[in-house]
């Protein structure tokens, strides 16, 4: 016997929440890396 498998369908809220917050956590590391005090060449 073949079980088909439920679709999962995420609502637009959750897929504008998920790239909002990779958005934010990319843009903190970036700038975290630029501040960093250390000096250039490392």
């Amino acid at each position: 016997m073949s079980k088909e498998l439920p679709q999962t369908i995420h609502s637009r809220a959750w897929v504008m929440q998920a790239w909002t917050s990779l958005a934010i956590s990319l843009s903190a590391m970036t700038i975290g890396i630029i501040y960093l005090p250390v000096n250039g060449w490392i």
